[in-house]
Formats: structure tokens, sequence, C-alpha cells
């Protein structure tokens, strides 16, 4: 579990999760978010918090869709319990240092914790259950034909058998001395 990729979900899920709202208020103008005016910080955190009367089937929407896409990004179920209540710490250590203002006194947070939680753990899933692929196998897909050389498996590092030095790619020809590896190596073992 990556910690520095768990903060980074906590942080671009609060802004995926604004951008989502501005753009559903756009595309919408009647869920009644964003009305042309600057939006603070202050402002977001009172649409998600509940504070402020708003549309709350928009906010749902807008807060599952930013989950759902950080849950398929981050890729771990654990990482999808802790990022969504990160995030939630995030909002009530800016509103307690920031306006002095204690969450759980002042607003309905329960909504946005329950659907982030619920979201990033669905995305986590499918993203856990979704078959890999490697990059080759995508580009084969989408019709570019890669020489079979270059899609092999090669347990590195290798050596160059010329002049010894290690070389940690499945290059063709060795840097140091320029030996064709290709033929030295690769189709020596039978590897193609």
């Amino acid at each position: 579990m990556n910690k520095g990729k768990i903060f980074s979900a906590a942080f671009l899920s609060l802004i995926l999760t604004f951008v989502s709202l501005i753009l559903l208020s756009i595309i919408f103008p009647s869920c009644g978010f964003y009305r042309g005016e600057p939006v603070t910080v202050w402002k977001f955190i009172e649409w998600i918090l509940l504070t402020e009367e708003v549309n709350i089937a928009f906010l749902i929407v807008a807060i599952a869709l930013s989950y759902l896409v950080m849950g398929t990004w981050i890729r771990d179920l654990k990482a999808a319990i802790l990022y969504p209540l990160l995030s939630f710490l995030m909002i009530c250590a800016y509103l307690v240092y920031k306006e002095k203002v204690y969450v759980l006194f002042s607003s309905n947070p329960f909504p946005f914790i329950t659907t982030s939680l619920i979201f990033s753990l669905i995305g986590a899933f499918i993203e856990e259950k979704r078959p890999k692929k490697t990059f080759f196998q995508k580009l084969e897909e989408g019709g570019v034909r890669i020489d079979p050389v270059y899609v092999k498996k090669v347990s590195l590092p290798i050596e160059c058998p010329r002049c010894g030095v290690k070389i940690y790619s499945n290059a063709r020809y060795c840097w140091r001395c320029l030996a064709d590896l290709y033929h030295l190596i690769y189709a020596k073992n039978n590897k193609l």
C-alpha cells in the first residue's frame, strides 16, 4: 500500500468532486450549484457537507463519479477504504484550522462519507477483477503490430557476453561495446 498514492487519491478525489459539481452545474443549470460567481473552498465544503441548501442527487452523482474514478486508479481495497476517510479528515482540518468550524456539530457529513466509501470500494473492486493487459496487448488490440523480438520477456539484468557490463533493458545492442545482443544472447538461447 503506497502512502503517497493514498494522499494523492484523497486530494485528487476532492478536486475531481469539485470539477464534477461544476460540470454538472453547467450541463444541468437546474441543479443549482454553480451560478456564475466565483466559488471558494468554503462554498465547496458547504456543498459537500450539506450546510447549504443543495440538490443532493447531483451531489451524490458528483461524489460517486469522482470516487469511482479514483478507486479504479488506486487499485487496492485497503487503500480504497483509507483515502475517502483521509479526504474527509482533510476537510475537517481545513474547517477547524481556517474557519474555526467543527464539522460534526455544524453539518451532515454522512452522505459524503458513505457515498465516497461505497464508490471507492466499487472502483477498486472493479479494477482488481479486471484482467490485466500489457502495453503490447493493448497495442495489438488497437491494430498496431509489434515485432515479436520486442514483446518477449527477458529476465533482467542481462550481461553482455563480450564486455561483461550489466544491461537493464531489452536492448538490441550493448551500450558499452556495441555488441549485437540479438545474435549473441537472444537468438542463441532460442528466446525468439
